[in-house]
């Protein structure tokens, strides 16, 4: 995954966080039976959210070196968020 729209010259604080997206039970399903897993809308576990320290992502970089080297994304169905904060103009 590559940001774009970021300032070339400028420096960023990079953090990241990831969890797993699951199935959650649909509304129709039964509570007794312990619901049904197979149907209905995927929600990121936020409860299971760690530091995403696979990425590859430095702890700051400039803009330039952010848009060109992106982040390695992992297969499967995970959630991601990336903060990122400009701190040197």
């Amino acid at each position: 995954m590559k940001p774009r729209n970021l300032d070339p010259a400028s420096r960023y604080s990079l953090k990241a966080w990831a969890g797993p997206v699951r199935r959650t039970p649909t509304d129709s399903s039964s509570q007794d039976e312990g619901g049904d897993f197979r149907w209905g809308p995927l929600f990121p576990m936020v409860h299971e959210i760690e530091p995403a320290s696979d990425l590859g992502l430095p702890g700051s970089a400039t803009g330039r070196e952010v848009m060109e080297n992106g982040m390695k994304l992992k297969d499967g169905n995970v959630a991601l968020w990336v903060v990122y904060r400009r701190v040197k103009p």
